[in-house]
Parts: structure tokens; C-alpha cells; sequence
């Protein structure tokens, strides 16, 4: 993180929980983007409010699906999974493989809108974006 926990706490918490109170109020989802791992503040932002977390890619340390998947159930959905590097960097087949290994450990006791870690961005290549897709309506 690149703002200690502690200090995040007493600056940052309360003023997002003010926010997230209102979305709330008005009967919205606090859907939450973080890059790298928040692990160390997952609990105060559930506390807070936060509904759903976007992204939790493997790659970043301290976001272990395995760990991650035992940690959030009931909790919190996950939005994401699939690597960026993987959709941007390998083939359809990697797409294929990763996609089915995130649906295995996620989408079984639900709390999980399957996509790439980030979004699907113009330097994805389009028979990556296809592996992807046949791979939920089929795999999943």
C-alpha cells in the first residue's frame, strides 16, 4: 500500500465511510477500485460499506485467489480475476485456462462477476476477448 494502514485509517476511513453512506442511503451498491493489494484495510472497507472489489488480480502480492476465496465468502463480491497480462500478452488457449482456473475457485458459492482484472481495454486481442467469453458461457 502506498499509504500506511494506520494512517489510513484515521484520514481516509472515515471519510469514505460518509460517502459509502450515502450511496447506501440511496439504495446503490459501493462497487470499490483499488490497484495492487488492500489486503491490510479488506476488513475496514467491508466494514465501511464496500459491496463489491475491483480487481484482485493473482499476480499482485498478497492476492492469493485461494486465501481470498476462504476470506470473502459472504462478505464481499469480487469483480475481475482474469489476469491483464494474460488477456493483453498470451493466446486464447492461456485466456481459456486462466478463465477456467478463476471460475474454479470463485464462482461455486457465487460473489463473483467474472472479467479481466482491469477492463477490456483496445490492446486485448479480439480472439482473446472471444476465448474469454465462450470459456464463462461454457466452462462456467
Amino acid at each position: 500500500m502506498m499509504i500506511n494502514p494506520e494512517m489510513w485509517r484515521t484520514y481516509y476511513k472515515p471519510v469514505w465511510k460518509k460517502f459509502f453512506d450515502l450511496v447506501h442511503k440511496h439504495g446503490a451498491k459501493v462497487w470499490f477500485h483499488s490497484c495492487g493489494c488492500v489486503m491490510p484495510i479488506m476488513d475496514d472497507l467491508i466494514e465501511i460499506g464496500v459491496d463489491v472489489w475491483n480487481p484482485f488480480p493473482g499476480y499482485v502480492e498478497g492476492n492469493d485467489h485461494q486465501k481470498l476465496k476462504a476470506y470473502r465468502k459472504g462478505k464481499l463480491v469480487l469483480d475481475g480475476g482474469v489476469s491483464q497480462l494474460t488477456f493483453v500478452h498470451s493466446g486464447p488457449a492461456a485466456v481459456r485456462i486462466e478463465t477456467q482456473q478463476v471460475l474454479d475457485i470463485f464462482a461455486e458459492d457465487g460473489g463473483l462477476l467474472i472479467g479481466p482484472s482491469q477492463v477490456f481495454t483496445e490492446d486485448i486481442p479480439l480472439e482473446n476477448m472471444i476465448a474469454f467469453f465462450e470459456t464463462v458461457l461454457n466452462y462456467g
